[in-house]
C-alpha cells in the first residue's frame, strides 16, 4: 500500500518537473545569459539590440 503511495508522489514530482521545463522552453527562448548576473558577453548583447536606451 505504502509503496503504490510513495511511486505516486514521485510521478507526480517527475511529471511536474517534467512540465515546468517544457513550460520555460516553450515561453521564453534560451539565451546565453540565463541566470547571468553580468558579465562582459551580457553587456555587448545588450548594446547591439536595435533601440536600446542610452543612460
Amino acid at each position: 500500500m505504502w509503496q503504490e503511495l510513495l511511486i505516486g508522489i514521485i510521478a507526480v514530482v517527475v511529471a511536474g518537473c517534467v512540465g515546468y521545463r517544457l513550460w520555460r522552453y516553450f515561453a521564453r527562448p534560451a539565451s546565453p545569459c540565463d541566470h547571468c548576473a553580468g558579465c562582459s558577453l551580457k553587456e555587448q548583447l545588450r548594446d547591439k539590440r536595435p533601440g536600446k536606451c542610452e543612460k
